[in-house]
């Protein structure tokens, strides 16, 4: 029989505001540096779109988790 694997740590909605904001701000960096290049500027704007996305549904799930109700706890 296979033991389950042990659940890793849920990060905080902090940690990951904070973390999506020094990523975006990354990318704001490449997208200002490839300005005006017919090749680079889209394909940057494309990645800040997809992690925009990508992030939002993570960061929309983690709240989910963090709000739900807990059922009580029942003791016999």
């Amino acid at each position: 029989m296979q033991t389950p694997t042990p659940s890793t740590p849920r990060e905080t909605t902090e940690a990951m505001v904070r973390s999506i904001g020094r990523e975006l701000a990354e990318i704001q960096q490449a997208m200002e540096r490839c300005r005006g290049d017919e090749a680079g500027e889209p394909r940057i704007m494309g990645l800040w779109i997809a992690h925009g996305l990508i992030c939002g549904t993570e960061l929309l799930h983690n709240l989910l988790m963090e709000t739900a109700a807990r059922p009580p706890r029942i003791s016999l």
